[in-house]
């Protein structure tokens, strides 16, 4: 279950976000629309169907604020996100 840091798109009809990278829809959000965060949307069925937790969201999304890289200028992965938490904790 590939998860993804939370993004979403800031096209008007946008209603959800997303963060698994097998979610079609949210893989089809051209760059130029693509923010980082979950935009006080709901998660996407399909991201959520996949298991995705908002506990987890929460994580990744502390983890990026603390590092200052909400602006997609680090590593998107779940793993480099929960990278930073850990360094963070020592």
């Amino acid at each position: 279950m590939p998860l993804d840091t939370p993004y979403y798109s800031t096209e008007v009809n946008c209603k959800v976000y997303h963060n698994h990278t097998n979610c079609t829809e949210g893989n089809n959000i051209e760059k130029k629309y693509k923010e980082w965060g979950t935009g006080n949307k709901r998660l996407c069925k399909h991201c959520e169907k996949e298991g995705n937790s908002d506990g987890m969201v929460k994580k990744i999304m502390e983890g990026r604020k603390a590092w200052g890289i909400l602006g997609g200028t680090g590593s998107s992965s779940l793993v480099s996100a929960l990278e930073l938490m850990k360094v963070g904790k020592k």
